[in-house]
């Protein structure tokens, strides 16, 4: 739903032909229907279509489904700021086909995005980028020994949760990542103590040698549940 609370945005399986149902994303008036929607994008044929819209100051980003060139189904995180037909034009990748990116989420402050990439192989890490509204950053990695699905920011900033299995082959848990493991500070130069006798001595003009502090603890997810078995495809709500 759009910040005014006015519009939603969701996956709807039109156009279509036949018996083929790829999904593409459509805005519709809160107090409408589908009948007064708009479509803002074209899915590929035979992949699954179009995915998981956000909405943005500017438009919109989602996942986007699509063949390789090897003939493989692949994801990728596009953004686009106009309805269909403008959106052949208008609309572009964020993430490419060899990352194989998938379910964005937008932080709080509108700054980073959070996704799930596989980078072609049986894995599912969980990655944040800065986010400019219409763009993204540089690419950091901060869960990859977990198979990852469905990140969701903390309203407040603090962290976010998403589903993996507590155990290989094991159904889907809610896990949380706290927000010092991906935005973790700096350590900061702390003064090393002046040697007593003989050596240097502080005073007028005479500053304390730095050294660099201890480096910050490693914070890992916490594993919220261990016997609830959530929905891996379904994506997570906060409330409150």
């Amino acid at each position: 739903m759009t910040a005014d609370g006015k519009t939603v945005f969701l996956t709807y399986d039109k156009p279509k032909g036949g018996y083929e149902v790829d999904m593409s994303i459509w805005s519709m008036p809160l107090n409408g229907g589908i009948g007064r929607g708009t479509d803002w994008t074209y899915s590929q044929g035979y992949t699954g279509g179009d995915m998981q819209p956000i909405p943005v100051r500017g438009g919109i980003v989602y996942t986007k489904y699509l063949r390789a060139d090897d003939g493989s189904i692949v994801s990728q995180i596009w953004f686009v700021n106009r309805p269909y037909p403008y959106t052949l034009y208008a609309g572009r990748a964020l993430t490419t086909q060899a990352q194989d990116c998938r379910s964005p989420n937008i932080s709080p402050d509108g700054k980073y995005m959070a996704m799930i990439c596989t980078y072609g192989k049986q894995i599912s890490n969980l990655v944040i980028a800065p986010f400019n509204g219409s763009g993204i950053g540089a690419m950091k990695t901060v869960v990859s020994n977990l198979l990852v699905a469905q990140p969701t920011w903390a309203p407040d900033g603090s962290g976010i949760a998403f589903l993996a299995p507590g155990l290989a082959d094991a159904p889907f848990q809610l896990w949380f990542l706290p927000r010092g493991a991906y935005f973790a500070p700096a350590p900061r130069p702390v003064p090393t103590p002046s040697p007593v006798g003989g050596g240097p001595q502080s005073g007028p003009g005479v500053s304390p040698s730095p050294s660099t502090a201890p480096p910050a603890p490693v914070i890992k997810p916490v594993q919220i549940t261990s016997l609830q078995g959530f929905d891996a495809a379904s994506t997570l709500a906060w409330a409150g």
